[in-house]
């Protein structure tokens, strides 16, 4: 008996070692490598709502709509309102905090779309406030530009369930704001305004030998124009992409990483002509009519820190302020009068621009810095007697210039 089950269970055994051996069909497929010399990629988010993926060439490769539709929606700026006797408008951040401008500085209100919404009855007897806060949460391929699900507060569609891409994920965060009369329900103001946000949690193929994308991003917001700029040999290469609405975030894969470009920092500004250490704190835009903010991390680090939703809204304390000392983002170059009456009397001539501005105290430590180093300036010109007068005389007008645009 012992003899007859020896063969058997060899034979069993080598069936189980012939089977266990991997097909062609079992081996997975290698993931898929772009062209090594495509594999950056800029994403921009516009105030449309849109999220587009512009390629390391120049080239749009492809364009997602969010919901529920632009970042910006609002009619708040048009309430002509009085503080002191002086005209002011209230102006909303596309992060859902207001600010009031009254001509010469804009400053923010110790108010936001979320303190609205919890303590609608404490502002007043005669105003009600409706809204909410929405996330919506995208899955897109991130080379393809395919959706593949979105998510929302009523349900979770998926149009793709064999993805084989890379998955981007883009959240969208829109907060909406509606002022009405308790008495009849007519709606007396509204703003609706919201931000992307986008996260890569893997990719499946990076290749070590691809040469990164490095290149230096800069942006005319309101105009929608994104620059890509390097230079290779001594010779500057470049390409341009304009959008058919102002830009509102960018961030940039270089191949390896995901990283967002600081659209507040002076090299991605094009016409900051004075660079400086200090940051612009927030973008102040115009935009079919629409006033908006962009704020800096910045910024957005001083609201959080300091924010106090219990302030009633009648309290003049100023979190911050931001002097009227504008600093065009597009090629009009304006004076500051006009350009503060433009914006006061919502005109064609500040629409579809924008303009970054400093806080008072950046503005200071600005204007301390400029001295001393004008002072450094004069002081090597006066030791040096041997210099040409003609040169001397470019130095303290390029001193003069400097000064005029701050």
């Amino acid at each position: 008996m012992f003899k007859a089950i020896i063969p058997i269970f060899f034979i069993q055994a080598a069936f189980l070692l012939i089977k266990a051996e991997p097909t062609l069909e079992d081996i997975p497929s290698l993931p898929y490598c772009p062209d090594k010399n495509g594999s950056g990629l800029v994403l921009v988010s516009t105030l449309d709502g849109n999220l587009s993926a512009v390629n390391s060439t120049g080239s749009l490769i492809w364009q997602i709509q969010t919901g529920p539709g632009p970042l910006l929606t609002s009619n708040i700026h048009k309430l002509e309102l009085t503080n002191n006797g002086e005209w002011i408008r209230i102006i909303p951040s596309l992060t859902g905090t207001l600010y009031k401008f009254d001509g010469s500085t804009i400053d923010p209100i110790p108010i936001t779309a979320e303190s609205l919404l919890k303590s609608s009855f404490r502002y007043s007897d005669d105003l009600v406030i409706a809204g909410g806060i929405e996330v919506r949460t995208y899955g897109v391929g991130f080379r393809s530009g395919k959706l593949i699900y979105e998510c929302t507060s009523v349900k979770c569609s998926n149009t793709d369930s064999q993805n084989v891409d890379d998955m981007l994920l883009i959240e969208r965060t829109t907060h909406t704001i509606r002022a009405v009369e308790p008495n009849t329900g007519s709606e007396r103001w509204n703003f609706s305004v919201g931000l992307h946000n986008i996260k890569l949690p893997r990719i499946s193929c990076i290749d070590g030998h691809t040469k990164l994308f490095d290149w230096n991003l800069t942006a005319v917001l309101p105009e929608g124009k994104l620059k890509a700029s390097t230079i290779l040999n001594n010779i500057e290469h470049s390409w341009q992409y304009t959008f058919t609405s102002p830009i509102v975030r960018i961030w940039r894969w270089s191949g390896k990483n995901l990283t967002e470009v600081n659209l507040f920092a002076p090299n991605n500004i094009p016409n900051l002509i004075i660079s400086s250490s200090y940051l612009p704190s927030i973008y102040i835009g115009m935009h079919n009519r629409q006033l908006y903010i962009h704020e800096s991390t910045i910024m957005q680090d001083i609201l959080h820190g300091q924010a106090n939703n219990d302030l009633a809204v009648t309290e003049s304390t100023s979190i911050t302020k931001i002097p009227w000392k504008p600093i065009s983002a597009s090629s009009k170059v304006t004076e500051d009068d006009s350009t503060a009456l433009s914006v006061l009397n919502l005109s064609e001539y500040a629409n579809d621009n924008g303009y970054y501005l400093y806080t008072e105290a950046d503005l200071r430590k600005k204007d301390k810095l400029l001295c001393d180093t004008n002072s450094s300036i004069l002081g090597a010109i006066n030791e040096n007697e041997a210099m040409d007068d003609i040169v001397g005389y470019y130095s303290i007008v390029f001193v003069v210039e400097s000064n005029f645009f701050l």
